[in-house]
């Protein structure tokens, strides 16, 4: 991380430290949580979002900086408070926006929304929701129409959204959230996290 620090410019120090930094942070919460933690205490949020804005038409970049968010962003809300405050919310709508038909940018960008909008902080939700979050979830869906990944981490981020405030409901609704939710409930029947986040997204 201090070569991504001190080589802003550098696309190679980017990319693959991004990459490094996906790698190093994937995989069960339990096994990779003191590497998480240790990324974190490390500046490494800020560092892949200073990434993210370097390598902007790099959509491997892009993908793996996404990833570190959504790993980094799993666990206790200090993990996501951490997320957060870096601007990695920001930084993924972009890159979710600019690279709309790289499913794994989609998946990793709706994984990180989902546990940002998770837990009781109802500000980094409606921060989320302000930042055009409840819409960009919605369009992924649609422009990965068969990508259950994407459809299951979006649903679960709609759903968390609608637990706060009337606001946050009608937020989503306003962003077709309901559309989307039904689009992806009826092209993945057999996906429990997606039926499961549908239908609690619908109740709320």
């Amino acid at each position: 991380m201090r070569a991504m620090v001190r080589h802003p410019d550098c696309a190679g120090v980017q990319e693959n430290g991004c990459g490094m930094l996906a790698n190093v942070t994937a995989g069960d919460i339990a096994r990779t949580c003191a590497r998480t933690q240790a990324v974190i205490a490390a500046g490494g949020a800020s560092a892949v979002v200073a990434g993210m804005t370097v390598r902007f038409d790099s959509v491997e970049t892009q993908r793996d900086a996404c990833r570190v968010l959504h790993n980094i962003s799993c666990g206790p809300d200090a993990n996501a408070d951490a997320v957060f405050a870096a601007g990695g919310v920001e930084a993924a709508l972009r890159a979710m926006a600019a690279h709309a038909d790289c499913a794994e940018v989609q998946e990793f960008g709706c994984g990180m929304l989902a546990n940002v909008t998770a837990g009781d902080d109802n500000a980094r939700t409606e921060a989320v929701i302000a930042a055009g979050g409840a819409a960009a979830l919605a369009k992924a869906m649609l422009s990965c129409p068969d990508a259950e990944d994407v459809h299951q981490d979006a649903c679960r981020a709609l759903h968390n959204m609608t637990l706060g405030p009337d606001s946050n409901a009608e937020a989503v609704v306003a962003a077709g959230g309901v559309e989307a939710i039904l689009h992806a409930m009826a092209a993945h029947p057999d996906c429990a996290g997606v039926q499961e986040n549908g239908c609690g997204m619908l109740a709320n």
